[in-house]
């Protein structure tokens, strides 16, 4: 297992706005970068003081074998989602009314963080696919 954090940059992290809602996105091309089972991708840098309301996947280009992953952070891999299907084109998001995902609520991160996937079955070489985030910045830190 390894971490994969040639996709997260400088780019793919959202602006200090005050409290409005900022959403960043990142589109995620295994056919570039394959990931392998167990592999966890960096997708999103989170800054420190930001409250994270929705995070989702788009699954854009479909994997061509099994592929299943979670979504999730640092300390929880599958806090924002713990099945997504790769082989299946949709959307999921951490759901806020039945409260199945960890952070079905929201989080608030105190530090800078990132959200990650996580393959959990078999590589993926052919999947891609767009994870996007909506926050507040409700605290400046530098």
């Amino acid at each position: 297992m390894s971490t994969i954090t040639s996709f997260v940059s400088g780019h793919h992290a959202p602006g200090l706005l005050g409290t409005e809602v900022v959403k960043t996105e990142n589109v995620i091309d295994l056919s570039i970068t394959p990931s392998g089972t167990g592999d966890t991708v960096q997708c999103l840098n989170i800054p420190a003081g930001a409250f994270v309301t929705r995070v989702g996947l788009l699954v854009i280009t479909v994997e061509d074998s099994t592929l299943t992953c979670t979504v999730g952070d640092g300390v929880d891999p599958n806090g924002w989602d713990a099945a997504v299907n790769l082989e299946s084109l949709g959307m999921t998001q951490n759901d806020l009314d039945a409260s199945t995902d960890a952070y079905g609520e929201g989080k608030y991160y105190g530090s800078a963080d990132t959200v990650d996937v996580v393959m959990s079955a078999n590589a993926g070489d052919t999947a891609k696919f767009m994870v996007w985030a909506e926050m507040r910045i409700i605290e400046r830190r530098s």
